[in-house]
């Protein structure tokens, strides 16, 4: 969809208690949606250029700006549950994969993915949605924080798609899909723990 290039970069490490504060980094671009990119996961890729560097992914949703005008069927990426298990700063909502073996109470959103930048969405949410758009379905994507933060938005659907390992819930998220329910709407749950 689009390639930066000459942006110069530097390596930075994520400084205690930044799993929890958020990393601090410097802004190194801004990208602006284009008003054409349609509803959709996007990948990000960077790539040093030096030999023997790995790349990293960097996950993002964009959202329709007229919800529901594209598609009757919304699936929502788990965000919350990618940053829960994110153990970059040192540690995650779990003692497995935290430093000291000791669970955060807190976690940041302004914080890299700690494994290959994607949280955990090749491996839970892109099955469905590969699926979905080899079997010629139009959805449109959103992430759970979009749900809690917007309590119309679910309304501009007929269903709401939820899938992989989609735990992490607020007390608005679970009212917002309630309402909808109670209201006709339909929720495909392929998931655990909402």
């Amino acid at each position: 969809m689009k390639r930066v290039t000459d942006l110069s970069g530097r390596e930075d490490s994520c400084p205690e208690p930044g799993y929890e504060t958020g990393c601090g980094w410097p802004v190194a671009y801004t990208l602006e949606i284009p008003s054409n990119w349609p509803s959709g996961v996007y990948t990000g890729q960077s790539d040093t250029g030096s030999s023997g560097s790995t790349s990293k992914l960097l996950v993002f949703v964009v959202r329709e700006d007229q919800p529901g005008s594209r598609s009757v069927i919304l699936m929502t990426v788990a965000a919350n549950t990618h940053h829960a298990y994110n153990s970059s700063g040192g540690k995650s909502l779990y003692g497995f994969n935290s430093s000291n073996g000791k669970a955060a109470r807190k976690v940041s959103f302004k914080r890299p993915y700690g494994d290959q930048g994607d949280g955990s969405y090749y491996r839970r949410e892109h099955p469905f949605v590969k699926w979905a758009d080899s079997q010629g379905y139009i959805v449109e994507y959103a992430t759970n924080v979009d749900v809690h933060r917007d309590a119309d938005l679910l309304g501009h659907y007929s269903c709401c798609v939820l899938v992989g390992h989609d735990e992490y819930w607020s007390r608005e998220m679970r009212d917002h899909l309630d309402s909808f329910i109670a209201a006709g709407g339909n929720a495909a749950i392929l998931s655990g723990n909402p």
